[in-house]
């Protein structure tokens, strides 16, 4: 009767120690893995999920950083929630494996003057960059269909912002209080602009508002905050273009606000220049890209011809405003200009022969001392090497680099 007895009470005493053990071994892998106690690649904290990487600190004190794309062979997918928040980095670019950033991943890195984010990304949580305060440019990720809330909330010297055309929603304080922001393209994906997500822009004089917009909630666009008071103020002289019987006229009258129907944008011809009217209705600047083909607009807007130094290179526009490339034949002169519009100075293989252009750009031809050498190209610029050749009634040899060996 005893050993009955006691062989029951060691069947409990298993079934209360041991079991758990068994089941705590059942753990998969991926379970296991994030038991890890913050395990850390260089200056990154992460979590292992067993198929891809999730940073969730950055330890580090450099200005420049260039977050990893691989750890442990496994792709890093996610920047975590306020991974990088409060850091002096002033750099940073994302690699094209991340497809999240997390909620306040960059928030308060107010020396933060440049990020590279990349298409892949396609989910930005709420004030993942708020508060940095010295960013002035940000380049959306295309693949998104919503900006968070507060998602750049106090980038104070943000000056320009283009919002990505799978865009929907602009959700509330997405862009509050920044008060240089002076031009928002918005698509016509977007169809829900939240309350003041574009609250205290108060360098924001205009906007336009697109068709598929059918909400926009209380104190989105033209409203600042009045401080040590409880009351707003509104934006000066505040116009929204849009089109009758849309969200943006009534947001418009209800508010007390300018409303306009859209202008002309595109080519604008004005006093014999041409302009191109973006879709903010201000003028563009530098390069543009249409069609394939290249243009630059001058400081005030005037697309420019003929010869134009940007940097330290040359370039020439034709009557049109197109960029020139490759061969292009100027008073008379022949000129060869690269794929991105410079022109070519000094020696260039071009289609398998050389040529020589002057430090104005002209192609060479005939007779050409060039660093002592003698050089001699033909009617079309062909540098000729390799044999002999009579020019003038006498005969001259060349070497295979084509210098004179009895000039």
């Amino acid at each position: 009767m005893f050993k009955k007895v006691f062989a029951v009470l060691m069947a409990l005493f298993m079934t209360a120690f041991v079991l758990p053990q068994n089941i705590y071994a059942e753990e998969t892998s991926e379970e296991a893995v994030l038991n890890e106690a913050n395990p850390v690649y260089g200056d990154f904290e992460y979590v292992n999920y067993g198929t891809n990487i999730v940073i969730t600190k950055y330890k580090g004190s450099a200005k420049t950083v260039t977050i990893p794309s691989v750890i442990k062979g496994l792709p890093v997918k996610v920047i975590g929630e306020s991974a990088f928040s409060s850091n002096m980095l002033e750099s940073v670019t994302i690699p094209d494996t991340v497809v999240s950033i997390g909620a306040h991943a960059f928030s308060y890195c107010i020396e933060l003057t440049s990020v590279k984010i990349p298409d892949t990304i396609t989910s930005i949580d709420e004030g993942a960059f708020h508060y940095c305060k010295s960013l002035k440019s940000i380049k959306i990720p295309s693949g998104l269909t919503e900006l968070s809330e507060s998602v750049f909330s106090s980038c104070s010297k943000l000056t320009t912002v283009t919002i990505p055309k799978k865009v929907k929603t602009i959700k509330s304080h997405a862009f509050y209080y920044c008060d240089k922001l002076t031009s928002v393209t918005i698509p016509d994906s977007v169809t829900r602009i939240e309350q003041e997500a574009f609250r205290d822009c108060r360098s924001l004089k205009s906007i336009v508002i697109p068709k598929s917009v059918t909400y926009i909630g209380t104190r989105a666009l033209g409203y600042n905050f009045i401080y040590l008071d409880t009351d707003f103020t509104k934006t000066s002289g505040f116009t929204i273009y849009g089109y009758a019987g849309t969200a943006a006229e009534r947001y418009a009258k209800a508010n007390g606000f300018t409303f306009k129907a859209p202008k002309k944008t595109g080519w604008v011809k004005k006093n014999g220049s041409w302009y191109y009217v973006k879709s903010d209705y201000s003028y563009q600047k530098g390069w543009l890209q249409l069609s394939g083909k290249w243009y630059y607009f001058n400081k005030n807007g005037v697309m420019v011809t003929g010869w134009q130094g940007i940097g330290s290179k040359w370039f020439y526009f034709q009557s049109d405003g197109v960029m020139a490339t490759g061969w292009k034949k100027i008073s008379n002169k022949w000129y060869y200009f690269l794929s991105g519009g410079a022109m070519v100075t000094g020696w260039k293989k071009i289609g398998g022969k050389w040529y020589f252009f002057l430090s104005g750009g002209a192609m060479v031809t005939g007779w050409k001392k060039i660093s002592g050498k003698w050089y001699w190209f033909d009617s079309s610029g062909v540098m000729f090497a390799n044999g002999t050749k009579i020019i003038g009634g006498k005969k001259y040899k060349f070497n295979s680099s084509g210098i004179c060996l009895n000039p």
